[in-house]
């Protein structure tokens, strides 16, 4: 039986023109599949049918924050309708971010980029979509075991948050700083005319910009109201009298500029009250739809620095030299630490060398120091292979530690609920604490984030009966307890 785990890391290499160019966190699409053609219905009444064209399926792809400059300069190029083909291929790895196979596709053009809604009330992850329609795929296993690694160097690595953005209209500079939420939006690029005899590609394209919808309180509808009345009905909407706009995707200091759209040539298409009414509240606000006829993308040069693929598999993740301030350890601190080291097994002793990482023992005696840092190294010393398919038993006691000493309680719901019932992969959101529990075993790479899928194995298996037997046990003291597994 070949040592695979299966896992999945929820993220995906991407590559263009050879050169490695990020992360994506979902792929979609790219297979390549035939047109039917039915010819004449014979005389015993039997249609006969044949294959006709070669296509493609577009390839559909969704990225967050830490592409490199050459990714976010191709979405550039396609609102600024000067795009062209790119050669590129989606890396698949396995959870230790080696290549098993890859989806290689020849002059790919962006033919779809969907930017997310934005909410000042949601504090969701936000992804952008991109679909590229290839001429030609193919899909072919990896001849080598190229790692590639989490080599982004970014200084900023925040993951893009729906509600930290910023909104501007030209005139309305103050009222538009106030708006609540902003609609996604799909700006297109469609085929106009007949490809030319022998040429794949249409004779001409055209850049659909979408309408932008986004949401104010009521308060601050009345300067809407007055330029729906000047420019709709008084018929004041030259090209004199359309607006400007920009909107921003921000750092979570609310001040860094992560991406921007500028909006050009804008114009109020209309201004509807909404009404939502709550069982203690009432909550008017108005939509606002404005059309534009260009847009501009650009983004913080300083995100992305560099990208790496390494082709061996060994390294170190880089961590930070900044100087950390902590207090000396006092007398009574070292005797109880010396206590604990010399009494406590070898689990306690891990567990407790792990917290002392970050302390201060400068100041320690020179015995106690000795043993901190022996505790430490034994530590590391015997880590949980990821290459190894730990068993069934294994994955129960972890199931219980982490049941028992981490998860959250809808975490822990979700996880038992699964016990002795009909799946095939347990599929952990972004920041799901058993993501942790699992790289503290060294069963995930440190480096790796993002949601991650679990594929159904006896060491699975077990992980989930050990968090189910520890919410059968507690299930008699919560709350209701019929929430629990019977």
């Amino acid at each position: 039986m070949p040592e695979s785990r299966g896992y999945s890391a929820g993220k995906f290499g991407l590559e263009l023109e050879g050169e490695f160019a990020g992360f994506v966190d979902s792929v979609e699409g790219g297979e390549v599949f035939a047109e039917i053609a039915e010819e004449s219905a014979a005389p015993d009444g039997v249609i006969p049918k044949h294959l006709a064209a070669v296509k493609y399926e577009p390839i559909r792809i969704k990225f967050g924050a830490g592409m490199t400059e050459a990714f976010y300069q191709w979405i550039a190029r396609l609102l600024a309708r000067s795009d062209k083909p790119m050669d590129g291929a989606i890396l698949f790895l396995d959870i230790n971010f080696k290549e098993e196979r890859r989806l290689e596709w020849t002059r790919g053009r962006i033919t779809e980029v969907t930017f997310p809604a934005l909410d000042a009330s949601s504090r969701d992850t936000v992804v952008l979509t991109l679909v590229i329609a290839p001429e030609s795929t193919s899909m072919v296993l990896s001849q080598s075991a190229r790692t590639v690694r989490r080599a982004l160097k970014t200084r900023k690595r925040h993951q893009w948050r729906a509600l930290n953005f910023r909104f501007e209209l030209s005139g309305l500079e103050t009222t538009s700083k106030r708006v609540k939420r902003i609609e996604s939006f799909t700006v297109k690029m469609t085929a106009v005319g007949e490809p030319e005899a022998g040429a794949l590609a249409p004779a001409g394209t055209r850049l659909l910009v979408p309408n932008v919808l986004f949401t104010v309180p009521m308060r601050d509808a009345q300067p809407y109201f007055d330029w729906v009345e000047d420019f709709i009905v008084r018929g004041n909407n030259g090209q004199g009298a359309e607006r400007s706009g920009a909107m921003a995707l921000l750092d979570t200091n609310l001040k860094d500029e992560q991406f921007t759209l500028t909006l050009g040539n804008v114009g109020i298409v209309r201004a509807r009250t909404q009404r939502r009414d709550a069982s203690s509240e009432v909550v008017a606000t108005i939509e606002v739809e404005l059309y534009c006829e260009s847009m501009r993308f650009t983004y913080a040069l300083d995100i992305v620095e560099a990208a790496e693929a390494a082709a061996d598999t060994t390294g170190t993740t880089p961590t930070s030299t900044a100087p950390v301030q902590t207090a000396p350890v006092t007398p009574a601190a070292e005797s109880l630490l010396a206590l604990l080291l010399a009494r406590c097994g070898d689990d306690v002793q891990r567990s407790l060398a792990k917290v002392l990482q970050s302390e201060s023992i400068a100041s320690a005696s020179p015995e106690l120091r000795a043993s901190l840092v022996a505790a430490r190294l034994q530590s590391t010393s015997t880590p949980t292979p990821a290459s190894k398919n730990p068993r069934r038993e294994e994955g129960v006691a972890l199931g219980e530690r982490w049941a028992s000493e981490r998860a959250a309680f809808g975490e822990l719901l979700q996880v038992a609920q699964l016990d002795a019932g009909d799946w095939t992969a347990l599929r952990l959101a972004d920041e799901h604490t058993l993501i942790a529990h699992l790289q503290q075993a060294s069963l995930i790479p440190p480096g790796a984030s993002g949601a991650f899928e679990l594929q159904r194995d006896d060491f699975v298996e077990g992980v989930i009966a050990g968090a189910a037997n520890v919410l059968r046990q507690v299930a008699p003291h919560l709350k209701p307890a019929k929430d629990s597994p019977r």
